[in-house]
């Protein structure tokens, strides 16, 4: 199966608009919109994803790291996987996903799967329809980029035999004034290293925000 990434035809596009957005910005006490700090595919790290991470409030101010926040099904379809540890390691023992969802679903024949990472659970494997709560984001004592509050989510679909790569942020933020962070190296960073960005954040030890193995 080829894997194509950008290259969506009339008809995936048209799907795609149908999708819901799997977290919104009213559940986030003085939020007023999101910032672009770790996108699809961005240098610093390979990331075929979009993490809802940072936002600006209402009264201008940048913040790193989202509250425990409510996340709901982008689609309807089945809950394939639903894994509630804060904590999880992958075969070689490296810190991974943690807590996530991945949901499937099929539209107008395309095969759409989501998958929603730092979020604990609140459903378990079965159906779920487009807009119910599925988790919420949460916060560890680790202060690591892993696990500080924000909703990494994946998109691919499946149309005509080709799996696709989807940006989420073309699919849920096009269109809306997004202003875009450039953090000054890979990390990790210190709390003054941030200020400098314009973002503030309440954890006090280093981040390290955008690299491996904390996705």
């Amino acid at each position: 199966m080829n894997i194509k990434r950008y290259q969506l035809d009339d008809h995936l596009k048209r799907v795609l608009k149908r999708l819901k957005d799997p977290i919104h910005l009213h559940d986030i006490p003085e939020a007023k919109e999101w910032l672009y700090l770790n996108g699809f595919r961005d240098p610093i790290v390979t990331h075929e994803a979009f993490d809802f991470s940072a936002y600006e409030k209402t009264n201008g101010s940048r913040v790193l790291g989202i509250p425990s926040t409510p996340v709901y099904a982008p689609f309807s379809g089945i809950v394939l996987r639903a894994y509630a540890a804060e904590c999880a390691y992958d075969m070689l023992g490296e810190l991974d996903y943690g807590a996530d969802l991945e949901i499937m679903g099929e539209l107008d024949g395309c095969i759409i799967t989501a998958t929603m990472a730092h979020v604990i659970p609140v459903v378990g494997i079965g159906r779920v329809l487009q807009g119910t709560l599925v988790g919420k984001t949460y916060e560890s004592p680790n202060d690591d980029e892993g696990t500080l509050g924000h909703l990494h989510f994946e998109l691919t679909a499946t149309y005509r035999g080709v799996q696709y790569v989807i940006d989420p942020f073309e699919v849920f933020l096009q269109g809306r004034t997004i202003k875009r962070i450039f953090l000054p190296h890979e990390g990790p960073f210190t709390k003054e290293e941030l200020n400098t960005v314009g973002l503030e954040t309440k954890f006090s030890k280093r981040l390290n925000y955008g690299q491996r193995p904390n996705r």
